[in-house]
């Protein structure tokens, strides 16, 4: 199900979800939801959560911004953060922070992009190294 209204500049959207998927061990429920909102001033949130049953659950939540900084197209920033449980085993624990920015291109049909993220995994007989990514790119639409 699907929600999208304006009040007085102000957008919000949101959604939940149901899905039964039929397996040889039984029948696997997910639910899941997403609300985001943005403001005249350029700021936006965003909030997601959803579980899968007796098989984990995630929470996601970002905080942004856009602007007309320069003449050619939007500016946008972002901080993100997810935490997830149960995922890959049960006391499993995920969690990634990322930082980004985007610059439009309106007249190129162009964006681009670059971000940090860093990843944290740990289970309760496991040890693995925390990752760290940068990502840059370009995106061009037709």
């Amino acid at each position: 199900m699907k929600y999208g209204q304006e009040f007085n500049g102000i957008e919000v959207q949101g959604g939940i979800g149901f899905s039964r998927r039929d397996g040889e061990d039984g029948d696997t429920d997910d639910t899941f939801g997403s609300v985001a909102v943005k403001f005249q001033s350029g700021f936006n949130i965003a909030f997601s959560a959803g579980s899968r049953e007796n098989d984990g659950q995630y929470g996601y939540g970002k905080l942004g911004y856009d602007r007309d900084l320069v003449n050619w197209g939007q500016t946008s920033f972002g901080v993100d953060y997810y935490q997830g449980t149960d995922f890959v085993s049960d006391g499993s624990t995920s969690e990634v922070l990322g930082i980004g920015i985007s610059q439009d291109f309106d007249e190129a049909n162009t964006q681009i992009y670059l971000a940090y993220r860093a990843y944290q995994f740990d289970e309760d007989d496991t040890s693995y190294e925390d990752a760290n990514a940068l990502l840059f790119g370009m995106r061009v639409k037709f």
